[in-house]
């Protein structure tokens, strides 16, 4: 997923992380999740991420200065 202007991208990975990197790729913020990932989502503003897990859980992440 990416933000628009395109300020951040968002991916996760198969080994079940999640990362949060520039426009210039560098990693600003990752974790390690406890399930695979089934959709990422950003907002019309990128100011946060929507993140839904094969459980059926949903977290929302919000940048919070990052």
């Amino acid at each position: 997923a990416t933000a628009r202007p395109t300020k951040r991208v968002i991916a996760s990975t198969i080994e079940r992380q999640i990362f949060v990197m520039d426009s210039q790729g560098d990693v600003l913020w990752h974790a390690d999740l406890p399930e695979d990932v089934v959709d990422i989502a950003c907002d019309a503003f990128g100011d946060e991420v929507t993140v839904a897990l094969t459980s059926g859980e949903i977290f929302r992440l919000d940048w919070g200065g990052i």
